[in-house]
């Protein structure tokens, strides 16, 4: 893969990241009853389109930094979607709360890491 194209990639999942992050801001991941739930069902989609991208290209990258021995350490997000646990409403919105604070220290330090690959290159 030539440098143009992995910078490419990096534009295109600084871009991914940015609409990500804004779709969970208001999103919000808060617990705000059957209406809040409709209201911010159609962020919670565009999050998890996003995030898609944003894993494509986080895919293709971390190759391109390990077949060119480039000194950046990026990690990959891995989230389980099929998962059945029962909880209870305390630890339901804990839960949220932790995966938010999650997602957003993840998507930071990618955006940054990624910035940091782009002056590399």
């Amino acid at each position: 893969m030539s440098s143009n194209s992995i910078i490419n990639y990096c534009e295109k999942l600084l871009i991914h990241i940015k609409k990500c992050c804004n779709a969970m801001d208001i999103d919000g991941y808060v617990d705000a009853g059957v209406i809040g739930y409709f209201i911010r069902l159609p962020f919670k989609k565009i999050h998890r389109r996003h995030f898609a991208k944003i894993e494509l290209y986080t895919t293709e990258i971390i190759k391109y930094i390990k077949d060119n021995k480039i000194d950046i350490k990026i990690e990959s997000f891995e989230e389980f979607q099929n998962s059945s646990i029962i909880y209870d409403p305390n630890q339901i919105s804990i839960l949220g709360y932790a995966q938010y604070e999650n997602r957003t220290k993840y998507l930071e330090d990618l955006k940054n890491k990624t910035k940091e690959l782009i002056k590399i290159i």
